[in-house]
């Protein structure tokens, strides 16, 4: 009786440490968090200071975010991109935009056809061994179009490591339901002239609409 006693809990233990790591591993969902850095080598993280936390998916036809950011300012906008580089990040992607509530926490939900694999081809960070992208959170007034235009580096959120991401592009993946997708014009407030077309899910419809954005592109 005693041996079978302990063969049970021997299977026990070991069946609940292995079949978390095997759901992890064929799990689809990544996670990324970002921080508020040095403005400078080695770009150190800042005690204390902003940061948030990215749940992404590493493939499918969209990469789809969510994003919720902490000790941020209080009613800024701000643009979550891929920023490949060099600088000025030519190339980069807006991945979505939201504004930083009165306790400074903000909550991006969105969906981005990123026309191919990420990292882009041109990025310097496509050389490196692995490849990588960098991901940031800026101010919404800091990028125009496809690049950086200014550059305010301590209000900024920075990758703690570098993500991949594989376009399907085949709208096949089971994971997915395009009906869930809608896409919008998002018009940046008190700057209409930079807004720009983006793919978000329907949940975070309201709120951008909440905030002057239109349906369908721009």
């Amino acid at each position: 009786m005693k041996k079978l006693a302990l063969l049970f809990v021997i299977t026990f233990i070991v069946g609940f440490v292995a079949a978390p790591a095997m759901a992890a591993g064929n799990s689809k969902v990544r996670h990324l968090y970002l921080y508020e850095k040095s403005c400078a080598d080695p770009w150190t993280i800042v005690p204390g200071g902003a940061w948030g936390k990215m749940k992404y998916n590493k493939s499918g036809p969209t990469l789809d975010i969510v994003f919720n950011g902490h000790g941020l300012e209080p009613g800024w906008e701000y643009q979550l991109i891929y920023a490949p580089d060099p600088w000025p990040q030519t190339g980069l992607i807006h991945l979505g935009g939201g504004t930083a509530n009165k306790g400074g926490q903000v909550h991006i939900a969105a969906s981005t056809d990123t026309e191919g694999d990420l990292p882009i081809a041109t990025d310097d960070n496509a050389g490196l061994i692995p490849p990588g992208a960098k991901i940031w959170l800026v101010l919404e007034g800091d990028t125009d179009g496809g690049e950086m235009t200014a550059w305010n580096c301590s209000d900024y959120l920075f990758e703690s490591n570098l993500i991949t991401f594989v376009d399907t592009g085949d709208g096949d993946d089971d994971d997915d339901d395009d009906n869930d997708k809608v896409t919008i014009c998002h018009i940046p407030p008190g700057n209409p002239g930079k807004a720009h077309t983006i793919t978000i899910s329907q949940d975070a419809v309201p709120a951008h609409l909440a905030h002057g954005d239109t349906l369908g592109p721009c």
